[in-house]
């Protein structure tokens, strides 16, 4: 990988988990969603679950940054997380 395609992966990895904070710290109140960052392996972890009882897991995902495809593996971190957020809000509107 040429220094230039390196350097707009990691742009683009950073422009992703700006993404990612912001759709965790605006997530509705039915999930419980941790994000963290590993400065000693290069990797960001999201963990979600229902806020309930039981508390089912509904996605534990970590991607480090440093591998070959990190990029390919943070897009598809993000999207699941979207669809979980989607789902969700979705499902609050039915029971309201």
């Amino acid at each position: 990988m040429s220094q230039t395609n390196l350097n707009e992966s990691i742009h683009d990895i950073q422009l992703i988990i700006s993404s990612i904070t912001g759709m965790t710290l605006d997530a509705p109140p039915s999930l419980i969603i941790t994000f963290n960052i590993y400065s000693n392996t290069s990797g960001i972890s999201v963990v979600v679950w229902e806020d309930t009882v039981g508390g089912k897991t509904l996605l534990h995902k970590t991607v480090y940054l440093n591998w070959k495809n990190a990029l390919e593996d943070a897009v598809e971190l993000e999207s699941k997380l979207a669809e979980l957020i989607i789902e969700a809000r979705d499902n609050a509107e039915v029971a309201a």
